[in-house]
């Protein structure tokens, strides 16, 4: 049966790993900052959907601001949620599981990536549109 993951960090410092594990986790951190994600293309859809409701007087200062932070906090914890969830029920010994979490984390990055160029691509071309065209 698997060890909650409680336990298995709780071994992990018994067993004289604690620097290790500080490592580990401060350098994960470090990762999830870097890399772009799934969430924040959803960060991305959100933000420009309340920005625009705003703008067009359909939502007040407080609700924007209410629905901006809900949606800063919401959508990276539960990608990295879902990662550590994923890698937790997958059975095998640490080197499985890391190929999950791996795996899962490129994966997640390539759409990140790509959702990141479609927003930068949709921004900029709003900006030729406003643009005069010489004649």
């Amino acid at each position: 049966m698997q060890d909650s993951i409680a336990k298995t960090l709780k071994k992990g410092v018994e067993s004289g790993s604690g620097t290790a594990i500080v490592y580990a986790g401060t350098l994960g951190l470090l990762i999830s900052d870097i890399l772009p994600t799934p969430a924040d293309a959803v960060f991305f859809y959100y933000e420009r959907k309340n920005r625009l409701a705003y703008e067009n007087k359909e939502i007040t200062a407080q609700q924007y601001w209410i629905y901006e932070t809900v949606n800063y906090y919401l959508w990276n914890p539960l990608w990295w949620l879902l990662v550590l969830g994923s890698v937790y029920v997958t059975k095998g010994d640490y080197t499985n599981k890391l190929k999950v979490g791996v795996g899962i984390i490129a994966t997640g990055a390539i759409i990140g990536v790509i959702g990141k160029n479609i927003q930068e691509d949709i921004k900029q071309q709003k900006t030729i549109e406003i643009v005069p065209q010489a004649q």
